[in-house]
């Protein structure tokens, strides 16, 4: 891979393959392959550095403390599915994972989300949420607000009810949250061990399969010129998450990099 025009090329293969070369595929990015592709709340690396013995208590407190403190910024009328979006853009871990329609919001997301030049190993996975469904679900479509996942993630966590789907469930929630506007999010549920259990390997996107995804590595040599692009394109931190102290970041690393690279001001003649 030369340029950016192979590295493209191989973006619009991988679609081919996936069967998403004349729709809409999801996309995500990472800055470096230490990332598992399951949920924060799942990896095993996140469980052992917090020694984490009762997961599931843990999810709940998490949930619970969440709605208590949130108190009126969480509307009445929101359902369990978009309260977990609205944890999730805010940080919290959970069983989503986090996935855009926008090819540049991965990109960004894999190069550009950092204040350093470090990069161990950046790439970006391209999914196709119709398959993963069909082969967890049995149904080839994408759950939405109009074709809906008839469960609550509440009663399958407090075991009222018996979450079905051992594999990860595509998940469209509605776009009334800033973030997941400016981000084009969708989802991937991660419902495995929910009832308890030990997590197998099903909560690992990874382990699904290449016709339901593909991994693009970043050549080194490209960071910078994806990074020009993404500029050139606007998507900086204000553009991805839209809230006033992101805007000030950005302003301020704009400004930095105008008067770095300013020429110095010629010594006057005497």
């Amino acid at each position: 891979m030369t340029g950016l025009d192979d590295f493209i090329d191989s973006i619009q293969k991988a679609r081919e393959r996936l069967g998403v070369s004349n729709s809409s595929p999801w996309f995500r990015g990472h800055a470096s392959g230490k990332y598992e592709l399951k949920p924060t709340l799942l990896r095993k690396s996140f469980i052992d550095a917090h020694q984490i013995k009762d997961r599931k208590q843990f999810e709940k407190n998490l949930v619970c403390n969440f709605l208590t403190r949130a108190g009126s910024e969480v509307s009445a009328q929101i359902d369990t599915w978009q309260l977990l979006g609205l944890m999730r853009h805010y940080e919290m871990p959970t069983r989503l994972l986090d996935w855009t329609t926008s090819l540049s919001i991965a990109l960004y997301f894999a190069v550009a989300d950092s204040d350093t030049d470090q990069y161990f190993d950046p790439y970006i996975w391209i999914m196709n949420p119709h398959l993963l469904n069909k082969k967890s679900t049995g149904q080839i479509v994408v759950f939405d607000s109009v074709d809906r996942l008839e469960i609550s993630y509440f009663e399958c966590l407090l075991g009222t009810k018996i979450y079905k789907y051992s594999g990860p469930v595509a998940l469209k929630l509605p776009l009334d949250n800033p973030r997941i506007r400016a981000q084009r999010g969708c989802f991937t549920f991660h419902g495995a061990g929910l009832d308890g259990t030990e997590i197998s390997d099903l909560a690992n996107l990874d382990k699904v399969g290449s016709r339901i995804t593909r991994r693009i590595d970043i050549p080194p040599e490209l960071v910078e010129k994806v990074r020009l692009l993404l500029t050139l394109e606007g998507v900086d931190a204000y553009f991805v998450y839209p809230e006033l102290h992101n805007l000030s970041r950005s302003l301020t690393r704009d400004i930095l990099k105008q008067r770095s690279a300013r020429p110095n001001k010629p010594a006057p003649l005497e």
